[in-house]
């Protein structure tokens, strides 16, 4: 009877609605520690999307054609032919491992992933295939990283933003190790975010393992292991075993290199020096660029539009109770640490801050949710619309800087930004038209590596110092140029406009020998240029000289 009536007023309570005025509380309790987290409201109305499918199918073709088209416009860089040296010397191509040390300043992760295609057929653009399907991958891994943050909707804007956007186009595009370097650094804080929720040793070993492939993608991606065992110190509440799991982890999947490295020895394949002297090399260089480098670049890294949503979704994240959101703790993390990191390391470059490329693409798409917030979603139409609009804006910024269908001269010659015009030319030149064994002098280490890539032939600088502080330990220094070609020990220098621009002293040294040694030129390669007021003009840009030993008979006697 007891039962009965417990059944009857179970049945009572659910079926009876509550009196008018009075107030109803959830029957459910929240955890008293859990985080608030944004409510994003509902989703789209699933009626009249039939155009979905049309519309991602015609944005993937565009992606696509942003992202591949005119790969071998130029020439590899002075960055991309020592990273194609070195695959090709892994995958045995004839004479690369003599040219190119394979144990230099960086791990080969990027690399040997290379030499395996290189292995099947040697052509040089196929590294910037290579690389532009790391760039891809980035893409759903943003994805993925967005979605674990926040919501599903919010991962797909930031994946079509980053597919889109001008410094992620034009990095991927190119042989650099950035690219792969960005995929698992996004791969990272996605498993970070996933052992964030379940905290099981499952995630925190891939929390190791990704963090591990950042570091052998390049070694400045040491900074996500720091950035991960900073976040779970700030959250607290971690076990030590999580921690000890992450290390280990780590230390495991870089070991290879480690060992490699150790053990490499000093010889030809190494450049003649060890890891050691690479590591004191790449911390005492001195400064290449301005403390405003990065801030002056923001706007070619983004465009004038995501710039503006990034920084406003980043505003909404510290203003907005950042302590009680742990997610979007780990979201300005990844934005302001790589960012401060780099900006405190003396040496920048243009494509050194590609892994927060994807983060920018998030805090732009949290931005959007938080300007329409619940309601965002309930116009699909509007909303596809308005996206669309961005990511041609966008879009076209990025072909403006690239060069897939305009290209931007002021910026040809920056490192990490694109090939160099005539370089690849030059180096062919050099091949067909002197004997093995030629001696050149050039102004800087960056043109050699082009002509050594291209040409099969050494190259010597300038500008490499005595001092071992100084130098790259894989190229050796002239202690006294002009004795060599007083003796004739030199046969030609090779001027470049791009060396030129960076170190005027060394350049305005080398048409100093030109001038004081009778040299004639040989060859010269013509590129647009733009001069100080913004005019474009052509004007040559490498010139090779020959250097007759009759010349140098006459001015030493």
């Amino acid at each position: 009877m007891t039962s009965r009536r417990k059944t009857n007023r179970r049945s009572w309570l659910a079926t009876t609605e509550p009196a008018e005025g009075v107030l109803v509380l959830p029957l459910t309790r929240e955890h008293p520690s859990s985080p608030i987290e944004p409510d994003f409201g509902a989703g789209p109305d699933e009626r009249n999307t039939a155009w979905m499918p049309a519309l991602i199918v015609l944005g993937v073709v565009a992606v696509l054609v942003l992202r591949l088209m005119n790969m071998n416009e130029f020439g590899f860089n002075s960055d991309e032919a020592v990273y194609g040296g070195q695959a090709a010397a892994l995958a045995g191509v004839d004479g690369f491992a003599e040219k190119f040390s394979v144990f230099r300043a960086h791990p080969l992760l990027f690399q040997w992933t290379l030499s395996f295609f290189y292995s099947i057929t040697f052509i040089d653009v196929i590294g910037r295939y290579v690389a532009a399907g790391f760039g891809l991958l980035t893409i759903p891994a943003t994805y993925l990283a967005g979605k674990k943050l926040f919501d599903h909707r919010i991962g797909l804007l930031a994946a079509a933003f980053l597919a889109v956007v001008p410094y992620h186009v034009v990095v991927s595009r190119q042989t650099l190790l950035e690219a792969p370097m960005a995929l698992f650094f996004v791969l990272t804080i996605w498993a970070y975010a996933n052992y964030r929720e379940a905290r099981s040793l499952r995630w925190a070993a891939s929390v190791g393992l990704f963090s591990g492939l950042t570091f052998l993608s390049k070694e400045v991606g040491v900074i996500i292991i720091v950035m991960a065992f900073m976040l779970m110190a700030i959250e607290g509440r971690h076990r030590l075993r999580y921690y000890v799991m992450m290390g280990f982890t780590f230390v495991l999947t870089i070991s290879p290199h480690l060992l490699a490295s150790r053990f490499s020895g000093g010889g030809e394949s190494t450049g003649g020096a060890g890891w050691a002297d690479y590591v004191i090399w790449q911390t005492s260089r001195p400064s290449n660029h301005p403390p405003g480098f990065y801030l002056w670049n923001m706007p070619h890294y983004f465009s004038i539009p995501m710039l503006v949503l990034l920084i406003g979704g980043l505003a909404l994240l510290l203003f907005e109770r950042l302590h009680e959101n742990p997610k979007g703790i780990i979201l300005v993390t990844w934005f302001l640490v790589p960012i401060l990191f780099f900006q405190v390391w003396k040496v920048k470059g243009y494509h050194y801050l590609l892994p927060i490329a994807p983060a920018g693409a998030i805090l732009a798409a949290f931005a959007i949710y938080r300007i329409r917030y619940s309601q965002f979603w309930r116009y699909p139409r509007e909303m596809a619309i308005g996206a669309a609009i961005l990511a041609v804006v966008v879009a076209f910024g990025a072909s403006a800087l690239n060069g897939p269908l305009i290209q931007n001269h002021s910026r040809v010659g920056d490192a990490g930004y694109a090939g160099i015009p005539g370089a690849r030319e030059a180096a062919g030149w050099v091949k067909d038209n002197t004997p093995e064994g030629s001696r050149i002098l050039g102004i800087g280490p960056s043109i050699g590596n082009m002509i050594k890539f291209y040409g099969d032939r050494e190259t010597m600088a300038l500008s490499i110092s005595p001092n071992p502080r100084r130098t790259n330990p894989a190229y050796e220094p002239i202690r006294n140029p002009d004795y060599m070609l007083r003796w004739g020990l030199v046969e030609y220098l090779i001027y470049d406009e791009y060396s030129a621009d960076r170190t005027p002293h060394f350049a305005n040294r080398l048409l100093d020998f030109v001038e004081r040694y009778g040299a004639e030129i040989v060859y010269e390669v013509t590129a647009p240029r733009v001069d100080e007021h913004g005019n474009l003009f052509d004007a040559p840009v490498i010139r090779i000289y020959r250097v007759a030993p009759v010349g140098a008979t006459d001015a030493f006697g």
